[in-house]
């Protein structure tokens, strides 16, 4: 077993999006206390280390048919050393999650062949000891279809070079279920609590939309651009290809808190929504053949 790492940091303020909706249990509980630790040979528990993990990944156990437009992946600790970090890349990854029963230690036969997967170079992500600073939007190309459990995470190690990534996770009193984080080892795929004695959730949730679970064909992925970004209100701008379009707006547990029917020919929609509570939405635009997505901050609404 790897050693106990010690406490970096631990947020004294309590994370309390619990970033699922009724298809993803027995996740975050509320509130949630957040932190990272540090590895005992260098480097993050969460991430890389000298141990020479190569990804880290959350368990989820859907009940019915819907598709992952993405995640929101909440990173602590980004240090970029090599001089480059676009030539560093971490993989956004979606794994089959095997759940038949073993005998022994993790108890199920676990992560699986890859499902989808999408590279994002480091250069263009974000960190911090904050959902705010530290949230990233992470979409896949086109919606995956998954009708089983599954794993997502992130590759930590591969392709990067001297540089350092380490996602935020909860404290072992927030988990609502035990070994549901799992990391790939020296080869194998271990559960945290295996491996390194401790009982956490990983920052990693998933977008889902349920109406989308009866794929025939990929969706085209188009550009979606939000402004003022942050802000209390915010003008979508839409590719004039979309027809038919629904926006809405996904707030971290999951829940759609806002939909509407964009008329053909409308190429912006304004979003002012000042009862809406402060925070991050995934705005998503999607019609029968197409989607896009974005991640907007809401400030709280000024007079």
């Amino acid at each position: 077993m790897k050693k106990l790492a010690i406490v970096l940091f631990c947020l004294s303020t309590a994370f309390s999006l619990n970033a699922q909706t009724d298809t993803l249990d027995q996740f975050w509980k509320q509130p949630v206390d957040t932190g990272i630790l540090i590895s005992p040979n260098g480097g993050w528990v969460s991430g890389t280390n000298g141990y020479g993990d190569r990804e880290k990944l959350q368990a989820f156990f859907n009940t019915r048919t819907f598709s992952v437009l993405g995640a929101l992946v909440w990173i602590a600790r980004l240090d970029t050393i090599s001089g480059d970090a676009s030539t560093s890349n971490t993989w956004l990854k979606l794994r089959r999650l095997d759940i038949t029963t073993t005998t022994t230690a993790p108890f199920i036969r676990g992560p699986r062949e890859t499902i989808d997967s999408v590279a994002f170079p480091l250069s263009m992500l974000t960190a911090g000891e904050t959902p705010e600073t530290g949230l990233n939007w992470l979409p896949f190309p086109t919606p995956v279809l998954v009708n089983q459990p599954f794993t997502m995470g992130l590759t930590v190690f591969e392709g990067i070079q001297n540089d350092t990534l380490a996602l935020m996770h909860s404290e072992p009193d927030s988990v609502g279920a035990a070994g549901q984080s799992w990391e790939l080892y020296n080869g194998r795929f271990r559960r945290m609590i295996d491996s390194w004695g401790l009982n956490v959730d990983f920052a990693i949730f998933p977008v889902i939309d349920t109406t989308l679970n009866n794929l025939n064909k990929p969706l085209e992925t188009k550009t979606l651009s939000v402004f003022p970004n942050p802000g209390d209100h915010c003008r979508v701008q839409l590719e004039s290809a979309f027809e038919n379009r629904t926006i809405r707006l996904i707030d971290l547990a999951g829940r759609i808190v806002f939909e509407q029917k964009i008329p053909p020919g409308i190429d912006s929609v304004l979003l002012e929504l000042p009862e809406l509570s402060a925070g991050l939405y995934a705005v998503v635009v999607q019609d029968s053949q197409s989607i896009a997505s974005a991640l907007w901050k809401k400030t709280r609404h000024t007079e």
